[in-house]
């Protein structure tokens, strides 16, 4: 089942936001006096289990990014299967801060650019640019032994990529870049210990149910040799294929 692992977007409001950090900036124009829009600084949201969602408000645009399936969660080895769901979690987020939420799109505007060549779409709800999509796969206990198998074949025209501690395979061009979609496979196991497990033991303790929970699914992951396949969805890759526009794309083409 393939479910949502990350989530980027924003939305321009037609009013003023609220100002919610201490520190702002703001551009003067020494010439004209003009002063510009006011940029709040980017700064991580706190949840519950070390999760953060990170904000961005510059003028009026709200830009949001991270794992709306790992907010207020002690893992992710499960997801929101639906953007709306994500988006949900986001709401909740800028509803307690006081600022405005996402709403969906209804409508794409088009303008032109001042070269007469260029043209720009926009719309009047949130936009994304980036999304990833990742599924899990139980290969009987036999993790590192997938791994090194798949980082023989290709995918999608792409060359793949075995990492030197055998945890992860990714696909790159022959230029090493990923332009339009960055896959991999990586172990489930190694990623919860590396990242997950030091956070939850230096915030709850050894002996806190957060911590042996998450050893719970850790070595559930490791008896089933759990990998995960992970395609990060880039914006130019969004934008060709009209995936931007919350509302108003098909979620489907998520789920090849």
């Amino acid at each position: 089942m393939d479910f949502y692992d990350w989530l980027e977007c924003y939305q321009d409001f037609d009013f003023k936001l609220l100002l919610i950090v201490e520190n702002v900036m703001q551009h003067l124009n020494i010439e004209t006096g003009e002063h510009g829009v006011i940029i709040q600084p980017r700064f991580q949201h706190q949840g519950s289990f070390c999760s953060t969602i990170s904000i961005r408000i510059s003028g009026q645009r709200i830009v949001m990014s991270g794992n709306p399936s790992k907010f207020n969660r002690i893992d992710n080895l499960f997801g929101f299967t639906k953007l709306d769901d994500c988006f949900s979690v986001f709401n909740q987020i800028l509803l307690s801060l006081g600022l405005p939420p996402f709403t969906k799109c209804t409508k794409v505007s088009h303008h032109q650019g001042k070269d007469g060549s260029r043209v720009s779409h926009f719309s009047d709800g949130a936009t994304i640019t980036r999304v990833d999509v990742t599924t899990n796969q139980s290969t009987g206990g036999e993790a590192f032994d997938y791994l090194k198998g798949v980082s023989t074949i290709r995918y999608r025209n792409s060359v793949p990529r075995l990492h030197t501690n055998g945890c992860s395979v990714d696909w790159l061009s022959k230029g090493g870049k990923a332009s339009l979609i960055y896959p991999t496979i990586y172990n489930k196991t190694n990623e919860l210990k590396t990242f997950s497990l030091p956070k939850i033991k230096n915030k709850f303790g050894l002996d806190s149910d957060e911590y042996k929970a998450l050893m719970q699914v850790i070595n559930y992951c490791e008896h089933h040799g759990v990998v995960r396949f992970e395609q990060k969805f880039k914006h130019a890759y969004l934008r060709r294929n009209n995936l931007r526009f919350w509302g108003l794309l098909d979620e489907s083409h998520f789920s090849a």
